[in-house]
């Protein structure tokens, strides 16, 4: 950035302490101001895998909407415009903003950008970094995380309980264990941010009072399938049934889902701040367990 950036530091850090009253109306009458800005934001809101049964969002909430962005400022459009959305300009000197210097605006009612919520910089310099960490809480708070059931084998229903003494294989839906992503973008700004959470690990709590395990996705069970072989598997020692009756365990699934970020253009890309880098999803079924009795003769 030219010689233009003191300035505009100057005035970032001047107009903090000022109206909060950031994003006000402009006068589309006026030939010298910018048209009215956009408020439609863009995203691809569906995770990148397709499932049946719920899922979960990080946060939900839509950060971007009735943000105000307008581009191709030139000097004198650039103040008429901070004017008109009740910026305080005064001891700023429009005279160091050079003639041949176009400009990007965003103020949002809901983002901060540093101490502020609105961010202004020249339209050949890159998206500043909060800009783009804005647009990164955005897709992260539209990703939709699948909550894939625990399986096992036997099925672990009250018909079809399973046996102690005998493992029983745990998965999960091996199409639901996989990346899937979602992007927010501000078409105008040419940049997009697209979130990725990918399953990395799971624990297995049987319900009966024993350590959980850890697994990945496990494998399905087949018929034919060695016990041996089962890459998550646990075995009961304990039925469900206790003086006549029957209560089942709680078999829960926790599964631990790392969040990445990529951006176009590349540069300062970055997740949001204050952000976790994983998001965890807990999903819980009733199991009943029983036993076989062997009859020895002599």
């Amino acid at each position: 950035m030219r010689g233009i950036t003191g300035v505009l530091l100057g005035m970032l850090f001047f107009l903090a302490g000022s109206s909060t009253a950031l994003a006000g109306s402009v006068d589309g009458s006026d030939p010298k101001l910018p048209p009215p800005p956009s408020t439609d934001r863009e995203y691809d809101a569906t995770i990148g895998v397709d499932f049946d049964g719920s899922g979960t969002s990080p946060k939900g909430k839509d950060i971007l909407k009735g943000c105000a962005i307008v581009t191709n400022l030139n000097p004198e459009q650039l103040l008429d415009y901070l004017g008109g959305t009740g910026q305080d300009l005064i001891n700023f000197d429009p005279a160091n903003l050079p003639e041949d210097t176009f400009f990007h605006f965003i103020s949002c009612p809901v983002i901060t950008f540093g101490n502020i919520n609105w961010m202004v910089w020249e339209v050949t310099d890159p998206v500043p970094r909060p800009v783009i960490e804005a647009v990164a809480l955005a897709a992260y708070n539209s990703a939709v995380v699948p909550l894939p059931a625990p399986l096992t084998s036997p099925d672990g229903t009250r018909d079809i309980p399973l046996i102690t003494q005998l493992p029983t294989w745990y998965w999960t839906d091996s199409t639901l264990w996989q990346p899937g992503s979602v992007t927010a973008t501000i078409p105008e700004f040419n940049i997009s941010v697209t979130a990725t959470v990918t399953p990395t690990t799971s624990w297995w709590d049987p319900g009966d009072g024993s350590t959980p395990i850890t697994c990945q996705a496990g494998d399905t069970w087949t018929p034919g399938s060695n016990d041996n072989d089962a890459p998550c598997s646990y075995t009961y020692t304990n039925t469900t049934q206790h003086d006549g009756t029957s209560e089942p365990y709680k078999l829960t699934t926790t599964i631990e889902w790392t969040v990445t970020y990529t951006c176009v253009p590349a540069n300062n890309c970055t997740g949001p701040p204050n952000v976790p880098g994983s998001i965890i999803t807990n999903v819980t079924r009733d199991i009943w367990v029983t036993e076989i009795k062997g009859l020895i003769t002599h």
